[in-house]
């Protein structure tokens, strides 16, 4: 129920995947979603296509649909992230990306990620989806789902051309890693800075130009990525944390609660309280 109410109102859902789920207690996805799943612990050994594929810790599976009645050999300790994404969703994400790009996403059904770095990049985005499914139940616009499963495609695509040695500038050029190494600095850095300016200098960039990639990558501002992002971070924290609306003011750098309350008035419609409210009915 959890799944398939988070694909109707998101778009998307993350799911925890183990060696006992794997046994028969998954959700069924199945036509009409893409799957992406990152293995974090032991190993499974599964059919798909016809093709025997091996998953261990550090690798990325990619596969049209999820058939767990197909996995010959789990290890009692595997464990695994799964993010369903619903076809329209994902083709919404995918819009203005190369083909090229997208056929090395698909090409391969598994694939080792040997780069901490980029691991971690993904795993960073697991979490923000999962946290924008969770505290959001109301929502029917997706551009924070489409922009994190946008950053999904890029960021596995630019793996997968690592991999092959293809490295080809007029695929992957330099806005995508500009765009990919914004979404990661806005995740890691957003309760502290909320500024274009900010980002734009790590980059070593001018604030017009991030913006301009932005637009073209996500066709959304680079403003309106970061306060997607910390939109999602502020209800997370408004609804989990038990601080006051004062302290969660003061941990995100704003001026006072005031500040805080305008802000979230205008990117959700509602006050930090009506919406902890509203979601805790709800």
């Amino acid at each position: 129920m959890v799944f398939k109410t988070s694909i109707q109102r998101h778009g998307v859902a993350v799911i925890d995947i183990t060696a006992e789920i794997i046994k028969g207690l998954s959700p069924n996805a199945g036509e009409g979603h893409a799957i992406i799943m990152l293995c974090t612990a032991g190993e499974a050994w599964a059919e798909y296509n016809m093709e025997l594929i091996h998953i261990v810790p550090h690798s990325r599976v990619s596969m049209a649909q999820l058939r767990l009645s197909t996995y010959s050999r789990v290890s009692p300790d595997f464990e695994a992230i799964v993010v369903v994404v619903d076809n329209t969703l994902s083709l919404d994400a995918a819009v203005g990306i190369s083909s090229d790009l997208l056929q090395l996403v698909s090409e391969r059904s598994v694939s080792a990620i040997d780069d901490e770095g980029d691991w971690n990049f993904l795993l960073s985005l697991t979490t923000a989806l999962r946290r924008h499914c969770a505290v959001d139940p109301l929502v029917t616009a997706k551009p924070l789902s489409v922009l994190l499963v946008r950053s999904f495609l890029l960021a596995m695509a630019g793996m997968a051309m690592r991999n092959e040695d293809k490295r080809k500038p007029t695929v992957y050029g330099q806005g995508d890693k500009y765009f990919r190494q914004f979404v990661t600095d806005v995740l890691n850095n957003v309760t502290e800075q909320h500024e274009v300016n900010y980002y734009a200098a790590r980059l070593c960039i001018t604030p017009k130009y991030l913006s301009d990639v932005c637009k073209v990558k996500s066709n959304r501002t680079a403003k309106e990525i970061i306060s997607s992002i910390l939109v999602a971070k502020l209800k997370h924290e408004i609804l989990t944390s038990g601080k006051s609306l004062k302290e969660i003011a003061s941990d995100f750098h704003f001026a006072d609660q005031s500040s805080l309350g305008k802000f979230f008035r205008k990117e959700v419609g509602v006050s930090p309280a009506a919406f902890k409210v509203s979601t805790t009915a709800e």
